[in-house]
């Protein structure tokens, strides 16, 4: 698979070809709108989306749909 945007540190036009992992970053004569950044990686999370991690009512299902919900902001990592 591929896709292009514009680098977010260098702000040049880039094409990612990856599958599973990124296989090149290669210099692109035209780039989508779309910005091309490694993944954030949040240090002190205590809960996300409404859901507090440290209640002890707090679902497994709370806790997964939160999850799922703070990649989708470009957190990889927490």
């Amino acid at each position: 698979m591929k896709c292009s945007g514009v680098d977010a540190l260098t702000g040049a036009a880039v094409e990612i070809e990856f599958e599973k992992e990124i296989a090149a970053v290669r210099p692109a004569s035209n780039a989508e709108s779309s910005w091309m950044a490694p993944g954030f990686i949040d240090i002190q999370v205590n809960g996300f989306a409404g859901v507090d991690y440290n209640r002890p009512e707090t679902t497994p299902a709370e806790i997964a749909r939160s999850i799922r919900t703070i990649w989708s902001t470009g957190v990889t990592r927490f």
